[in-house]
């Protein structure tokens, strides 16, 4: 039974290539007297010279292959669909047995000298290997595939939310006016119907336009179809890729200024952020379309991005600048400390504490317990000096306003003053030196005491102030963050374009 079966399917095969051997005789005979009893295709296909030859040009669009930004070429896959009228083309069907279409190799017959004027790679001439359908009538229609490879001038100024109008120039080789259109321009000149939506743009609109343009070497005009394609580029890959890592490390940025500058780290994590950045951009350099005529839109982000990130670190400099100062600068200006500790400090809801809470904390804190004896009186201290003694010299020096002036807080107890009093009987115990040594200790340790009170005071207040001005900057650098990232990306008209492209359901 298979052996059976395989002569048959030999027989059926033998069959089918000796009739394609021998062909139709019809088809065979009316392709003999149509094309080879005189027949040129040199000849323009015209019962008479003055008559035009009215071709119907157009074209059928399948595929965007590729669009090449930093190249200017487009990539389409299109069907040129052209028909016109050949005279020498023509026979009654029923000299051939009711034979009304006939199909012809296009290379045998007369075509239009119809070339793509503003093609990329040299070649310009459209296939000829598809065959032509012919028709009792003389109506001749071919329909060739081609690559088509344009020139295009791309408009990157919006990139990666731009719009692209390419123009595909139909060009007619031969200078004769008598080669006409029927149309001037119409709003949908390429078939969309085979269309296969692209991955990276819509096609908005495909619109097509007749010109005639005189050339400088010849009097003839030119006849040509301009087809312009509006293309949007589709932004979602752009967005999750490119434009939300930018947002968020530039959002990243304003934690630096929530460091305390007590934290040494605080620069550290500005450059951090900087650095991955730059290392960010250098791996966009091959999505980016490389041109010098305009900036693109992202190409501009991402510089706003940068200069905002150096910002920040010289808000951060500022900042431990103003925390460091210390007293090493001085006591802060009266309009500086009003300025910032007050006027500014409650613009921007910044609690700090009171002058008088921080006199009470340092009151109870940081000064001698003698504070809370009882202060110098004149008549005690005259009663002190009273005693023939080296005591009485030492306290000559000072009375109670000097006291009171030099050493605020510093106070001797009416324990001392009794010791003094019976040191003051015993001349070989006053005259001993560690008397001196003990009055010049106690000198000291107040003194210390009072100028850290005051050195810690001026500190607290360049503290305060630097948290006040990094609260500042912290706002500034938000509102132009944020100003200028939507007036970058929200400047591209093609956001507020609600068109639906060719294909998109």
């Amino acid at each position: 039974m298979a052996r059976r079966a395989n002569m048959q399917t030999v027989v059926v095969l033998a069959m089918f290539l000796l009739g394609a051997s021998l062909g139709d005789p019809d088809s065979r005979r009316l392709y003999d007297d149509l094309l080879e009893k005189g027949y040129s295709k040199l000849a323009r296909p015209v019962r008479n010279s003055s008559h035009p030859v009215r071709v119907s040009f157009g074209l059928r669009f399948t595929q965007l292959i590729d669009v090449d930004e930093k190249n200017e070429i487009m990539t389409t896959n299109m069907w040129a669909v052209q028909e016109w009228t050949d005279s020498n083309l023509v026979w009654t069907p029923a000299e051939y047995g009711g034979l009304d279409v006939l199909y012809v190799p296009a290379d045998h017959i007369w075509l239009p000298d119809v070339v793509l004027s503003n093609s990329a790679d040299g070649q310009y001439d459209m296939a000829d290997k598809t065959p032509a359908i012919v028709t009792y009538e003389g109506r001749v229609r071919w329909t060739p595939p081609a690559i088509f490879r344009s020139i295009c001038n791309m408009d990157v100024e919006f990139f990666p939310f731009d719009e692209q109008v390419d123009m595909q120039h139909i060009w007619h080789k031969t200078p004769n006016d008598t080669h006409t259109l029927d149309e001037e321009r119409i709003d949908v000149g390429i078939d969309m119907q085979m269309f296969i939506p692209s991955q990276e743009w819509d096609v908005l609109a495909v619109p097509a336009q007749r010109n005639t343009k005189t050339y400088p070497c010849c009097a003839e005009p030119y006849p040509d179809v301009t087809f312009n394609i509006t293309l949007r580029r589709k932004t979602l890959f752009y967005t999750f890729n490119i434009i939300l890592p930018c947002v968020c490390i530039n959002m990243l940025t304003l934690t630096c200024f929530y460091v305390p500058c007590d934290c040494h780290e605080k620069i550290s994590i500005c450059i951090t952020i900087l650095l991955s950045l730059s290392m960010f951009q250098l791996l966009l350099l091959d999505l980016v379309p490389g041109t010098s005529m305009k900036t693109p839109l992202l190409g501009k982000y991402i510089l706003f991005t940068l200069i905002i990130l150096c910002g920040s670190i010289f808000c951060s400099v500022i900042s431990l600048n103003v925390h460091y100062r210390g007293n090493k600068v001085g006591v802060m200006g009266k309009f500086t400390k009003w300025f910032f500790l007050e006027m500014l400090a409650k613009v921007l809801c910044i609690r700090l504490p009171s002058p008088a809470a921080h006199d009470e904390y340092m009151h109870n804190h940081w000064v001698p317990p003698w504070r809370h004896s009882a202060d110098i009186s004149r008549p005690s201290l005259t009663k002190l000096c009273r005693k023939g003694s080296k005591i009485k010299t030492a306290m000559r020096r000072y009375t109670a306003e000097q006291v009171d002036e030099q050493y605020p807080g510093f106070s001797i107890s009416p324990a001392f003053l009794e010791a003094a009093e019976k040191c003051a009987e015993c001349d070989r115990l006053i005259e001993h030196p560690t008397t001196y040594k003990a009055m010049d200790g106690i000198t000291f340790i107040a003194t210390h005491h009072i100028d850290a009170y005051f050195a810690k005071h001026m500190k607290n207040d360049w503290i305060c102030m630097a948290m006040v001005v990094d609260r500042f900057l912290l706002w500034i650098y938000l509102t132009l963050t944020l100003v200028c990232t939507l007036v970058i990306l929200l400047s591209a008209p093609s956001l507020f374009d609600t068109r639906q492209g060719f294909g998109v359901n």
